[in-house]
Parts: C-alpha cells; sequence; structure tokens
C-alpha cells in the first residue's frame, strides 16, 4: 500500500479500532456494572425495609393490625412489593398479593435469616409473581409478638437497564461501523479515485501527451486541483500551438529563401538548415550530419 493510501484510510481505520475498544470495554465493564446496581438495589431495599418497619413498629405495639395491612396495600407495587410476615411463617399483609393466596413463607430463606436476628438480601425467583426478585428482610420484635419486614423489588429493571445499555452499546456499534463505512466509500470515491485518475494524467502530460483527458470532479476536495491542472495542460497545450506555429512560418520563410542557409554549433555541426543549403551541400534528409571545419 502506497504512503499516500495509508495516510487516506488511516482515519477509518481509527475509527474502527476506537468502537472495537470501546465495545471491549463495554463488555468487560458489563459484569461490574451490573454488581454495582444490584449493590445499589440492594441498600436502596434494605433503607426502604428499615423505614417501613420504623412506621408498623408502632402500629403492631398497639395492635393495630388492620392498619399495619393498610399501609402495606398503600405501597406502590409496581415500584416496592411490602410483606409483614409473622413468626409462624403467614403473611399477615402483602402489598402486591392477597395474603390468603399466599403459603406459609417459613422455607424462604430471607424469612429463616431474618427470624434469626440476621437480616438477609437475597436474590431469587417468586413463584407467586413468576419473575425474579430482590428481598431484603429483617425481623420486628412488637409487644404482640415477633414479624419480618420484608421488602423487595424486581430484578427485571436492572435487566431491563442492563439490556437497555446493551441495546444502546449495539446501536452505537452500527452507527460508528456505517459511520466509517460511509467515510471509507466517501474517501475512495471523492479523494482515492479521482486522485488516482489525477496521477496517470500528469504522469501522461509529464510523457508529452497533452492530449489526455482530465476528469474534473463534481464536487470534493479534489476538484480545484484537477481543474488546477487542466487549467495548466490547456496553457501548455496553447503555447505548444503557438511555438510550433512560429517554428513552421520560421521554416517556411527559410524555405523559401534562394540563399542556402545553415546553423552550426562551435565544433562546426549543422544542426538546421533549409533547402537551398540541402541541395547545395547535397544533404538528402533532414537529420544528414553536416560538419563545416571537415
Amino acid at each position: 500500500m502506497k504512503h499516500r493510501d495509508k495516510i487516506l484510510f488511516g482515519l477509518p481505520l481509527a475509527a474502527v479500532a476506537m468502537v472495537i475498544l470501546f465495545a471491549a470495554l463495554f463488555l468487560w465493564q458489563r459484569r461490574s456494572f451490573e454488581q454495582a446496581y444490584m449493590l445499589d438495589a440492594q441498600n436502596n431495599i434494605a433503607q426502604e425495609a428499615y423505614l417501613a418497619a420504623r412506621i408498623l413498629q408502632p402500629m403492631l405495639d398497639q395492635g393495630k393490625i388492620e392498619e399495619a395491612r393498610g399501609f402495606c396495600n398503600e405501597v406502590q407495587k409496581d415500584v416496592l412489593r411490602l410483606s409483614l410476615i409473622r413468626a409462624d411463617g403467614l403473611v399477615e399483609a402483602d402489598s402486591s398479593e392477597n395474603p390468603g393466596f399466599l403459603g406459609n413463607h417459613l422455607d424462604r430463606i430471607e424469612v429463616r435469616s431474618a427470624l434469626a436476628g440476621k437480616p438477609a438480601t437475597v436474590k431469587r425467583y417468586s413463584e407467586s409473581l413468576n419473575q425474579w426478585m430482590i428481598y431484603h428482610a429483617l425481623k420486628l420484635p412488637t409487644a404482640q409478638g415477633d414479624y419480618v419486614i420484608r421488602a423487595a423489588v424486581t430484578a427485571d429493571q436492572a435487566n431491563r437497564i442492563l439490556r437497555l445499555a446493551r441495546n444502546h452499546m449495539l446501536l452505537a456499534m452500527l452507527l460508528g461501523a456505517g459511520m466509517v463505512f460511509l467515510l471509507t466509500f466517501y474517501i475512495h470515491r471523492r479523494v482515492r479515485r479521482p486522485l488516482q485518475n489525477l496521477q496517470n494524467a500528469v504522469a501522461e502530460i509529464a510523457s508529452g501527451n497533452l492530449e489526455i483527458r482530465i476528469d474534473i470532479p463534481v464536487s470534493g476536495v479534489i476538484r480545484e486541483l484537477a481543474s488546477g491542472v487542466s487549467y495548466m495542460t490547456e496553457q501548455l497545450k496553447q503555447q505548444l500551438t503557438e511555438v510550433t506555429s512560429r517554428r513552421n512560418a520560421i521554416e517556411a520563410l527559410l524555405n523559401s529563401m534562394s540563399e542556402a542557409v545553415l546553423l552550426f554549433t562551435e565544433s562546426g555541426d549543422a544542426v538546421k538548415f533549409n533547402q537551398t543549403g540541402a541541395r547545395f551541400f547535397k544533404l538528402k534528409e533532414s537529420r544528414a550530419k553536416f560538419n563545416l571545419v571537415r
């Protein structure tokens, strides 16, 4: 590849390298991003559970179960799922499902851990909601007995964010690839090909072919250069025509003279002569050698 082509195609190749680099970085950081997001979600849900426990504890201490159920039912179920679970595993209140339809929750990992005095955050599949959820459960001791406050958010939100980020990355890669293709196409059609044609035309002009046709692009960075070379060629043709016309006129004038006219170099070689001189010195060819000294 010529040095010129290396320069012309260096920019698209650099753009391709940047797109590949960003894609590799995204894939490398995707797992870290997912872990960071899940950790942030766990922290948020733990705070939600703690705040709910602070609100529910006075109600439960006073035995206001209906008021506690009402509070749980008022939670927006599309944002947060809040469950109030008794120590025996029965669900007292749930913001997403009717407690009567829910089974005993003592077999839930987060519930068992909370009853043991260890607040737990787990990610598992919810059979009642048929989707992956992130749960945080903590023990709530009250005057009426122990309860478990459990807050949950759907893991689909994290998956949606990750999927959206992946789609945006793929879209960015496609756009980047499209821009690289257009840039390469532009360089080939509007720069490299016209430049190659112009280079070939200049080589023909340098070899003496002034009749070569120079393609002038309609637009692009080569148009001005091609126009300049075309104008220079026309000027050369005009000057050459004038010089040829003058030479022919001089030769016609010399050949019409009855006197012999010869042009000699310092060494005595005849380099130019008219027809009378050729007849006088018996020179049959226009390039015949004749030396005045010899």
